[in-house]
This record gives structure tokens, sequence and C-alpha cells, in this order.
């Protein structure tokens, strides 16, 4: 897997095929092929999602690859000012940045980590509501404890408070996902699609332990400007446990 890895070609691909029927008769054309590390269901209408890692592909490449994800908009809230923005078709998914996604359908957004040596991601955070994604250790990627999580912004320079509330987004999704062909389902394999994230309300005086998962969203209200630090960097072992 690690030679997987470093080396498998990942991206978008255009395969030629050639199909010839009883007669001899030759049709030529072309299946567009997608090749990803990992892929984060959504469902139809609004999706929290992030991504816990560097990813290597933008925006623009990531909303046409394959078939074209079945998206309608894309926004992310921008705390400084107050307001929600549209990512540019140029900008990535940044680690620690959640977005909302709204799809006209069922559909899973594929990620290609970057293969690209980075630091530790670090974004700064505002007075007010923050809208985040968490990076754990790069040999889980699966969940992380809140106060792991937060404890860069548990207290802000000059030993001011950071966060006072989480909230998480309730979001569970499950469904399978298999081949049909003029609406007969064909005898292949079919493949589950799940994401879960479980929905609540904490204040940094709690003493409940809670856990944030990789690939969702998080509300964060901070009392003042502080840098919210995550733990995933690349290259990173492939022993992973993927959102």
């Amino acid at each position: 897997m690690p030679m997987i890895f470093e080396e498998f070609r990942l991206g978008e691909f255009d395969i030629p095929v050639t199909a010839v029927d009883c007669s001899g008769n030759e049709a030529h054309g072309a299946v567009t092929l997608a090749v990803v590390d990992f892929q984060l269901p959504m469902d139809e209408g609004w999706n929290v999602r992030s991504s816990p890692i560097a990813v290597g592909t933008s925006w623009g490449q990531m909303k046409s690859m394959g078939e074209g994800l079945m998206y309608e908009a894309v926004v992310m809230w921008d705390a400084e000012h107050g307001q929600w923005v549209e990512p540019s078709s140029g900008s990535v998914m940044a680690p620690l940045q959640a977005y909302y996604i709204a799809m006209s359908e069922r559909d899973q957004i594929g990620l290609i980590m970057s293969r690209q040596p980075t630091a530790p991601p670090q974004r700064p955070l505002y007075v007010g509501w923050n809208l985040i994604g968490v990076a754990p250790y790069v040999d889980s990627l699966g969940r992380i404890g809140i106060d792991e999580a937060l404890y860069s912004v548990y207290e802000a320079p000059g030993g001011l408070p950071g966060w006072l509330v989480t909230m998480s987004i309730d979001d569970y999704l499950w469904y399978m996902e298999g081949f049909w062909y003029n609406g007969i389902p064909l005898d292949k394999p079919w493949y589950e699609k799940l994401f879960e994230q479980d929905g609540w309300i904490t204040f940094v005086a709690d003493d409940d332990w809670k856990w944030m998962t990789s690939g969702g969203g998080y509300w964060l209200f901070m009392d003042n400007d502080d840098i919210l630090g995550g733990y995933s960097y690349t290259p990173f072992p492939w022993e992973l446990v993927a959102p």
C-alpha cells in the first residue's frame, strides 16, 4: 500500500472502448474513470463536509471529475466578515475548513490526497461562530476527542478564554450503490456508503467526552481570536481508517 500511495496515478482518465456486435460492426467510444483515495458520501439537499488532510485537487477538478459531482451550490462561512462565500474554482478543500454543499441527488465527493510534503494545518478563528472541520492524527483519520481537537484554542493569546461552545451537526447517511443496465441490476458487488456524525452541543466547562468525526463539520463559538491547529500531514502511512 505505501508503494501504491506513492506511485499509483490518481485523477481522471478517458479509457478507449471498442464494442463489436455479432455481425462484426464496431462502435468506438470512451469510458471516463476517476481514481481517488477515498470518497465522502452526500445526500440530496445540504451536507456539511470537510477534508481531514491536504487535498491535491482543486474544487473545479473535484466538481467535474468522473461523471461530475451532482451539486447545486458550495459555500463556506467567512467568520472574519460574517458572510457566506463561494470558494473559487481554483482553490482547494483545505483541512480544518468545513463547507456546506447542496446536492441535487445522492453522490460522493472524491478526494485525492496531496503527494507533496505538507505541514500540519492551521487556520485563524475569529470572535463568534466559526465553521470548522477536524484533522486527526494520520494513523487514524477516523475521529478525534474534542479536547485534543480543540486544545490549541482552549486559551487565546494573553491568557484570554478561547472557545466557549461547540455544536455538532447530526448527520447519518447510509445506502447501497450498485450497477444497473436498462433498469436491470447487474450481477456485480454492491457498495456500502456510510457517513455518521452525532448531533450535540457542548460547552468548554462540560465534563462530557465528545468525539469529533473527520469529514464532517462543526460550529465553534470563540470568545477571542485564536489559531486552530490540526495534526494531519503528508506524506503519511496508508494504514488509516477512511471517514
